[in-house]
């Protein structure tokens, strides 16, 4: 029990022992009078459940017209302290930087409202304004991972010679041509997106060589074409095929091959197989295994295993029947099949994917790199669980440590992170021991954290830009570079200019500028337009005017040329 003394109003006892009343200096909440007594009047029930819940000591309170004035008597396990009706003491408030302030709430619609409501979490969220200093958005900057932007020494000595028209030889252009080429062919190496800066740098030089009045090679070419079915550039391709045949070189299989295969990697069928139709009827050369390997690889990339297996199979029957042409090198003859099979494993269907590579086994194909590769992936996707074989995985890894080349990396590091992951570090180190080879010797790590922020900064581009991605769809038209460059060399040059009027320069003046008579455009200063023959007439009557004026000025200077009399005297 406690009791309360207000000492304006008498004294009021919660305790049922009236005899308490009468003792006010040992009560436990005295009140005096003044402004806030009426608000301590409010606090009453609020300090009877915080004095109840303080079990041990006695508290004492007083609440009087300077403040609050409170004192424990004796000490006790908690401390209580109140302020008439507004609860615990405020404790000052943290400093931040940043504060939100209010605005005054709109006045919107009942359906935006209820709208509102499921959206924020709170109820008043109308009046929190926007916050004074907020986060910015972190800006990526769009530049392609890996500085393979930057110029190589073989291009800046290329560009200076250019700008000082100095001679250049063919040969340089076809090596710049050649190493951009080849680059865009390693992708155990570079990244897609670098792979496809390399492309267009290679087909910008080789446009510069035909500005230079020079031809490629037909290496260079070759490669060229290489390289665009290794980025999927069809466009490309195309533009080149259609080069080589203007200038009357001879078209081979490998150059059909390309161009289908450039269009297998982009996944468009419909010119995969145009293409294969004008290899049959333009260069009369009838398709190989490599020819439907890319028709298949479209097939793929649009995931229809359905067309794919169709395929194959006519493929089969053109084998069968002894009309499918020879392939250039012999590991061309496994290239449909280990498409298939590498379709299969790329969804973890090992079973289906070993059954094709057993296939070739059984007909005698050799085992390459590539077909390990694809049924070492196979393993690894099958999820963990009764499917998977460990033991098939680190079959598959020491066959493909075993058939690897001397230089150069051999799978992705992602690939080869599946594989510690799958058979354990220790199991994957000892496999490499014992076949003598290194892990960095395996793969090359590729620059992960520039690509991701590439492929941030290519959103982020696209959000400010407002991009609708119709440019993906209709793309620029290929050789618009070369045709601009030619168009800008073979502009009149005018020269220099001499006291307003210009000067013929090297290659003259055009001929709209070289005018042999005065033509009146428009009928001259009349409101009226006249016709052709008031012109002729006005020409006429102008170049007689001119002519007099000129017979004057050469009388003029006979007259000056004769002698003074008077002078001699």
């Amino acid at each position: 029990s406690f009791t309360i003394l207000d000492q304006g109003a008498g004294v009021r006892s919660a305790s049922p022992d009236p005899s308490i009343a009468m003792a006010p200096p040992k009560a436990d909440i005295a009140l005096r009078s003044g402004p806030r007594r009426a608000m301590a009047s409010a606090a009453l029930a609020a300090a009877a459940a915080v004095l109840a819940a303080a079990a041990a000591g006695t508290v004492t309170v007083f609440v009087g017209d300077g403040g609050l004035l409170g004192r424990q008597v004796p000490p006790a396990r908690s401390r209580v302290v109140l302020h008439a009706g507004l609860g615990p003491m405020p404790q000052p408030a943290p400093m931040f930087r940043s504060v939100e302030y209010h605005r005054p709430a709109l006045k919107k619609s009942r359906r935006h409202e209820e709208a509102e409501k499921n959206r924020f979490p709170f109820r008043n969220w109308r009046i929190i304004g926007r916050h004074p200093n907020p986060t910015r958005p972190k800006t990526y900057e769009l530049v392609i991972p890996g500085a393979v932007s930057r110029l190589t020494k073989r291009e800046a000595s290329l560009k200076v010679r250019l700008r000082r028209n100095e001679p250049v030889s063919p040969e340089d252009f076809d090596m710049a041509i050649q190493v951009f080429a080849q680059r865009a062919r390693q992708e155990m190496k570079w990244l897609s997106v670098q792979r496809r800066e390399f492309i267009r740098r290679a087909k910008r030089w080789a446009d510069e060589m035909l500005l230079q009045d020079m031809k490629p090679s037909l290496m260079t070419l070759r490669l060229l074409l290489l390289g665009c079915a290794a980025v999927g550039d069809e466009r490309g391709a195309s533009w080149w095929i259609g080069w080589m045949r203007s200038q009357g070189l001879e078209l081979g299989r490998l150059e059909f091959n390309a161009v289908i295969e450039a269009h297998g990697a982009e996944g468009i069928v419909e010119g995969a197989k145009s293409w294969m139709q004008r290899m049959k009827e333009e260069g009369g050369l009838e398709p190989d295994a490599r020819t439907f390997a890319g028709i298949m690889e479209a097939y793929e990339v649009v995931g229809n295993r359905h067309m794919m297996l169709s395929t194959l199979s006519e493929m089969q029957d053109l084998e069968a029947e002894g009309k499918l042409a020879a392939s250039l090198h012999s590991r061309d003859d496994a290239a449909p099949y280990v498409a298939l099979a590498r379709s299969y494993a790329k969804v973890g269907d090992a079973p289906r994917a070993v059954a094709v590579l057993k296939y070739l086994q059984q007909k005698g194909m050799p085992d390459t790199l590539e077909i390990h590769k694809v049924r070492l992936e196979a393993h690894l996707r099958t999820p963990r669980g009764p499917r998977r074989m460990p033991e098939e995985i680190e079959r598959a890894f020491r066959d493909v440590v075993s058939a690897r080349p001397e230089k150069g990396p051999v799978y992705t590091a992602k690939l080869d992170q599946m594989c510690r992951s799958a058979m354990g570090i220790n199991t994957y180190e000892a496999i490499l021991n014992q076949l003598g080879a290194k892990a960095e010797d395996l793969c090359v790590e590729m620059p992960a954290e520039e690509a991701l922020n590439w492929r941030k900064a290519l959103i982020q581009s696209a959000v400010m830009s407002k991009a609708n991605g119709m440019g993906q769809i209709f793309r620029k038209r290929e050789g618009r570079y070369l045709a601009w460059r030619k168009y800008i060399e073979n502009q009149e040059v005018m020269g220099q200019t001499a006291v307003g009027y210009r000067v013929p320069g090297k290659k003259g003046v055009p001929d709209w500028m070289s005018l042999k008579q005065p033509v009146i455009y428009g009928g001259g200063t009349g409101s009226t337009m006249d016709s052709s023959k008031k012109k002729q007439d006005r020409i006429k009557v102008w170049e007689i005017e001119e002519e007099k004026k000129q017979k004057a000025r050469e009388g003029l200077k006979k007259f000056k040329k004769l002698p003074n009399p008077l002078a001699d005297a």
